[in-house]
């Protein structure tokens, strides 16, 4: 699980300046999550201790207020006080412990430290929760009223863990001034979805970023039931980073439009997603779609009015049984970077990819067996970064349009493309390439020189993985600007004949600096 912050506003105050201390010692910089997770540190009463900070700071105003005249609140105040500050070196130690194990320390000392300070949490969490019931004995009421006070940052999250008496979504109701980063996890716990409209998320415009978690579950009544908790966790109209992870059934995202400040949207592990239509917010910067199990269309809306101007980033992995990007192609003349990976059924790549991300400079299309071939027009000329892998269905490389691609990099080709004899054609490569890669051709026999004799600025040379490499072909020498040569797993014979002494092709290699040639064992 994922630590989150929120921004809660508190009353100013003597209280809100002890509360400051502690919430800055569970602040998400210190790293704590990690190691809670891996020293049995118990999460859940990690997570439990927050959510009561939440509870008693938001009665914090009431209180001071009331402490004037009421003994009995003056007396909880003090002992708030004093548990609080406690608490805040009780986190100053779990601190010091992580940063000794992050700084490589493992010592059988260490380690008795951390069993020591298991039972101290959970006495720590114990007194703050006896304290946090008496507030409702004492009559404090949430208060947020007055002038707008300073915003303090915290670590914590709803966990709707079953049979556990953990915080529960419906208590975000009672807070209402959140603001920042908020994850709601475990949610196919949930019983009645009317406890995620209590939660009122739509009303908390101070909420920046949302994360709804759902985890695998075989419970009969989840299709209908999880459909109707998440349209009631309606996100603020304002939110600009949203992820939706987990196996939420008829889960649809077609509306983007109704979050016009959106900027980050995830959907990951969203096996009953079989569709999925975006009509994007126009300030859209990222999306990222993973493991998706039956994902099969993913269409862009053809009802756009406006580019996407701000789309930087897609990233699309293991969805196997995508098959398709449709509609007219995607409108993003400033995307930078598109990754597709293990999409084992996709055939085409979006239309007009050339013209319409004229920005594009990193792409990346990896475990794509289906994809045959590239939309007209080939390949953005933009691009700086390419890598192809395994998409061994793809058509010849002269059909990419790579020598028009004039600001290319880097390129790296993994694929086992039996019929390729010979690599590279004349003119195929572009000469702006410092960095090639070739990587997994099992029927490459010879490297053609004469292909590469016009990349005067190529720096790095690698050959991977080409067990039947054996020849250097043509009567000119490497590129006399590589610096870089590194074969592995070719032929006994290449790397008798790259020998300094007797080897026919030490000529073609001499000038380079850095050289490695290795046989296939």
């Amino acid at each position: 699980m994922l630590p989150f912050s929120l921004e809660v506003l508190f009353g100013i105050g003597v209280m809100s300046a002890i509360q400051q201390v502690l919430f800055e010692r569970i602040s998400p910089r210190m790293n704590l999550w990690e190691f809670l997770q891996r020293h049995e540190l118990t999460e859940t009463r990690f997570q439990n201790l927050m959510t009561t900070m939440l509870k008693v700071n938001a009665v914090l105003s009431d209180a001071e207020e009331k402490q004037i005249t009421n003994l009995f609140v003056r007396q909880w105040l003090d002992e708030l006080k004093d548990t609080t500050y406690h608490t805040a070196d009780f986190l100053d130690e779990i601190h010091s412990l992580a940063l000794a194990k992050s700084q490589g320390s493992d010592s059988p000392y260490l380690k008795k430290l951390v069993q020591k300070h298991i039972p101290k949490l959970k006495e720590m969490t114990d007194k703050l929760e006896n304290i946090a019931k008496h507030k409702d004995v004492l009559g404090l009421k949430a208060s947020f009223s007055g002038k707008p006070s300073p915003r303090l940052q915290l670590t914590s999250l709803v966990d709707e863990t079953e049979g556990q008496g953990g915080s529960s979504i419906k208590e975000l109701g009672e807070l209402l001034h959140l603001g920042g980063k908020l994850s709601i996890l475990q949610l196919q716990n949930v019983g009645d979805a009317k406890d995620a409209e209590d939660a009122d998320l739509k009303k908390k415009k101070n909420i920046k970023e949302l994360e709804f978690s759902w985890s695998r579950t075989d419970r009969a009544d989840e299709g209908t039931n999880q459909t109707t908790i998440l349209e009631n966790l309606h996100p603020p109209e304002n939110i600009e980073k949203l992820s939706i992870k987990g196996e939420c059934r008829l889960l649809q995202f077609e509306d983007t439009m109704d979050y016009p400040q959106l900027q980050d949207l995830s959907i990951k592990s969203c096996d009953f997603l079989k569709k999925l239509t975006l009509n994007f917010s126009s300030h859209l910067k990222t999306l990222k779609i993973h493991d998706c199990g039956y994902l099969r269309f993913l269409k862009i809306s053809d009802n756009l009015h406006q580019d996407l101007n701000f789309f930087r980033e897609l990233e699309i992995i293991k969805c196997p049984y995508l098959e398709i990007f449709s509609g007219r192609g995607l409108p993003a003349p400033n995307l930078t970077s598109f990754s597709v990976s293990s999409c084992n059924s996709l055939r085409s790549m979006p239309l007009q990819m050339c013209t319409l991300l004229a920005s594009l400079q990193t792409l990346d299309i990896s475990g794509c067996p289906k994809l045959v071939f590239f939309p007209n027009g080939g390949l953005p000329p933009s691009l700086q970064i390419l890598t192809i892998k395994n998409c061994v269905n793809l058509t010849p490389q002269n059909a990419w349009g790579l020598r028009n691609m004039t600001s290319l990099i880097c390129l790296t080709i993994e694929c086992a493309y039996a019929n390729v004899t010979s690599f590279p054609d004349e003119h195929l490569l572009p000469a702006s390439l410092t960095c090639l890669q070739i990587i997994g051709f099992p029927g490459l026999i010879t490297l053609n020189l004469s292909g590469l004799r016009h990349l005067t600025l190529l720096k790095s040379l690698e050959i991977h993985s080409c067990n039947r490499l054996q020849f250097l072909s043509g009567d000119w020498r490497l590129p006399s600007s590589l610096s870089s040569l590194k074969i592995v797993g070719c032929s006994s014979q290449l790397t008798e004949q790259c020998q300094r002494v007797g080897g026919i092709y030490w000529d073609k290699i001499s000038h380079i600096e850095t050289q490695s040639i290795t046989a296939t064992n």
